[in-house]
């Protein structure tokens, strides 16, 4: 159910004292691009960020931080950080390009293998399993927040740590909707950060009108700075296959695959009754962690419509893609689980070998559904009805749900 959070006494001080200076006309952090730039340079001793969609992006986001979003001291607090971190990659991904450009030219190889689907479909769990196997490269949380290794000590795993310990102590439900940690394999949506024309920023804020911006973006250009990351990956560790999952695919799979045709793609589906429903579950919390106040029924709404658009786009792009990807039913995924990685791999040749079956065996064990929690959600409780699901995904459900 849709949970009012109720923060640790030192959050709340936070929040309380940035709600007396809005209410004395001063805003505190504001989002102004030209000082956001300002401040990745400083951080980075860089200048250079590069051609590509970020400038937009930027103006938008920010616009968008400012009139939509209504975001408390904290909120303010965690997305000046998210988008200041987001430009400080940008500028280090455009110098890593003028100081080895072979790795910008070398191809994906293995290539990678990339979960796609529907959020809450099963794409997160498939994902974990897969990263089990022998020679599988998972993207873990810490290095997609922090994908540029530091000079000296590495700290980026405490800093993810220290970071989820307080979003999980104004949030304690969230790991019962998505577990975090520093050392999981994660979704490689972060890696569109640095574009500033990623769904992140709505997962984590509402900021409608950013939201919309980004649904009319061509996302070819944001694809490519996807790919440049890929290869840094992949340069790291040579011979091992990147093995991604990220839902925002789902709705851009012509950008994704022009720009990793390389790509070896795995489907999930799901009733999209419990997606839209689950999907609007875990905004809700995260967005309480960061807004002063949260309309479940504007974003409940602005989620099923999102949804809708993609697979709509998903669809239309399937028909030149059917052969790369392969479907995977969310029921039959939970009831065999060993079984539906190990058809991934004979389908996609990357071959099966029995250690992975202990590997996935033993992961299983100890990660039983349900260990953190029950996820209780409904449409209702965001205004919705499954009738209007149902007909926003009729293409959808006749074309997979029925002969998966």
């Amino acid at each position: 159910m849709l949970e009012r959070l109720h923060p640790p006494l030192p959050f709340r001080l936070i929040n309380g004292a940035g709600t007396a200076l809005e209410n004395l006309g001063l805003t505190p952090l504001r989002f102004e691009p030209e000082r956001l730039r300002a401040k990745a340079s400083r951080a980075t001793g860089l200048s250079d960020f590069g051609p590509g969609p970020h400038e937009e992006g930027l103006e938008v986001l920010c616009r968008s931080f400012e009139e939509d979003a209504r975001l408390s001291l904290i909120g303010r607090i965690g997305m000046q950080n998210m988008v200041s971190r987001a430009l400080q990659h940008l500028l280090q991904r455009v110098e890593a390009k003028k100081r080895r450009p072979d790795v910008f030219e070398a191809p994906l190889d293995p290539a990678p293998l990339i979960v796609i689907g529907l959020p809450r479909s099963g794409t997160t769990f498939l994902h974990r399993l897969l990263c089990q196997t022998e020679g599988a490269r998972p993207l873990r949380t810490f290095e997609l927040q922090h994908p540029f290794p530091p000079e000296g000590k590495d700290r980026r795993r405490q800093l993810v740590d220290a970071e989820f310990a307080r979003l999980k102590s104004m949030a304690p439900s969230l790991d019962v909707k998505h577990f975090l940690g520093a050392e999981e394999p994660e979704e490689c949506m972060w890696l569109l950060n640095t574009t500033l024309v990623s769904l992140s920023y709505w997962v984590f804020a509402p900021v409608h009108a950013y939201l919309e911006w980004y649904l009319e973006q061509d996302h070819h250009v944001a694809y490519q700075g996807y790919r440049e990351h890929l290869q840094l990956f992949q340069a790291e560790t040579p011979g091992r296959r990147l093995t991604l999952k990220a839902p925002v695919h789902t709705g851009h799979l012509d950008a994704l695959l022009a720009a990793v045709p390389e790509a070896k793609l795995v489907q999930t589906h799901r009733d999209p009754v419990p997606v839209v429903g689950s999907t609007n579950s875990l905004i809700h919390t995260i967005h309480s962690v960061m807004s002063e106040e949260v309309d479940d029924r504007r974003t409940g709404r602005t989620n099923l419509e999102m949804l809708g658009r993609m697979m709509k786009k998903h669809l239309e792009a399937r028909e030149r893609h059917a052969d790369r990807i392969l479907d995977v039913d969310y029921d039959a995924l939970l009831a065999d689980p060993i079984g539906t990685v190990r058809r991934v791999h004979e389908h996609h040749g990357l071959g099966w070998r029995e250690a992975d079956e202990a590997r996935l065996q033993e992961h299983l064990e100890g990660r039983q559904q349900h260990r953190f929690g029950r996820h209780e959600y409904s449409l209702e409780e965001c205004g919705l009805e499954a009738a209007e699901v149902d007909a926003l995904f009729a293409d959808y459900r006749g074309r997979f749900l029925t002969k998966v």
